[in-house]
């Protein structure tokens, strides 16, 4: 499978998980969302007509506008290009894995990755450097009814 391939059927997933987090925060401010709502969306975006919902196919774009338009419909307010509720967004596809390309986990497993099977830099990155902890802040979960805010 090629990294434009992955990244092709990785992309609509992340979308969606965004706006569908954007949406749910915004619903239980409001109201909670209902069931059956919640099951007419998931049906909606999983349909043979959404294609899979893969990024550059008429059921991406089928898939994306059925967001947008819920979003729309849920009274928030766009934020992306034109005042509309999507974002261009520019993704390499090519690989640039440069000589001494690596990637360690530190602590009491270290260890280095293996690249292409556990991690792959983007193809568009910038040649560079970075040191430092990696510290996980949550899931962005809030949860009234658990008494749980991450």
């Amino acid at each position: 499978m090629s990294l434009g391939r992955r990244h092709g059927r990785a992309l609509p997933a992340v979308v969606l998980l965004v706006l569908f987090s954007a949406w749910t925060a915004v619903q239980a401010a409001v109201a909670p969302p209902r069931a059956e709502d919640l099951a007419a969306d998931l049906a909606a975006l999983t349909a043979p007509e959404m294609e899979g919902r893969a990024s550059g196919t008429p059921g991406g774009d089928r898939a994306a506008r059925y967001i947008a338009d819920r979003l729309d419909a849920l009274g928030l307010r766009p934020g992306g290009d034109g005042g509309t509720f999507f974002q261009s967004v520019v993704i390499g596809s090519t690989r640039r894995v440069g000589a001494g390309t690596a990637l360690e986990q530190v602590g009491p497993t270290a260890r280095a990755l293996e690249i292409e099977r556990e991690w792959m830099p983007h193809g568009g990155s910038a040649s560079s450097e970075v040191t430092g902890e990696v510290v996980f802040v949550g899931f962005g979960a809030v949860s009234g009814s658990c008494a749980y805010n991450d």
